[in-house]
């Protein structure tokens, strides 16, 4: 058989590449190239949108903790201002309850001195026939028996309980009658009334007394601190 290829390519040397063939292989490449070109430029430009959503996801993520931070500090500043506030209200508070409890100890002292002085004069008898008039006049109707401390007992005469029944009748317009106990029973100066019966009594002691001045007097002190929140009754 007759071979019909080239001595050259029947020897198996590869044929030289004709213009045509070149040409057609540097169009290939050329387009490869551009896109290869076109693949990587997208590459970059879809790198560089990523890296700036990313860039500004995290900037708004860094914004929206240091917007969280500085609203968490300004919360928590004042949260401690109404603290300290409440903690400086409260401690005044308590400032003028203490001042007010002194005040209230020194005014009944002072009172009680007074009155121990007053008690030595003779114008106690005055002040206890009127406590044992004010106690009558509460008993109403009817005979009641005079009790005292030692220290008024001997001031517990027929002449200061007839003017005490006196001064019960002009309060009331009713007739009353009063005896003195058989023996002195009460701690502190003062009088008490008990009704015929022992059912009923009416105290007139020193203690009495201030217990029931203690609102007024009070009420006096709350107002020299501006207070005008009136005393419970």
């Amino acid at each position: 058989m007759t071979d019909l290829r080239s001595p050259a390519t029947a020897r198996g040397v590869t044929a030289a590449p004709t213009t045509d063939t070149l040409h057609s292989l540097d169009t290939l490449l050329a387009g490869i190239a551009d896109s290869a070109a076109d693949e990587l430029r997208q590459l970059q430009a879809d790198a560089e949108a990523y890296a700036s959503a990313k860039a500004t996801a995290t900037r708004a993520k860094v914004e929206a903790l240091l917007a969280e931070a500085a609203n968490t500090a300004a919360e928590q500043a004042e949260a401690i201002r109404r603290n300290a506030e409440s903690r400086l209200a409260l401690e005044r508070k308590k400032g003028d309850l203490a001042a007010r409890e002194r005040l209230n100890r020194d005014v009944e002292a002072r009172a009680r001195a007074q009155f121990d002085e007053l008690a030595q004069t003779p114008a106690y008898r005055h002040i206890l026939a009127s406590w044992l008039a004010e106690a009558a006049v509460g008993l109403g109707d009817g005979p009641a028996t005079v009790n005292s401390s030692p220290a008024d007992w001997p001031l517990l005469d027929d002449g200061l309980l007839r003017a005490a029944e006196a001064l019960a009748a002009q309060a009331c317009g009713r007739r009353v009658s009063l005896r003195r106990a058989e023996r002195p029973i009460l701690n502190e100066r003062g009088v008490e009334l008990v009704a015929e019966g022992g059912r009923l009594s009416y105290t007139n002691t020193i203690r009495t007394r201030f217990a029931r001045a203690a609102n007024a007097s009070r009420a006096l002190i709350q107002a020299a601190f501006g207070d005008e929140t009136k005393t419970s009754q």
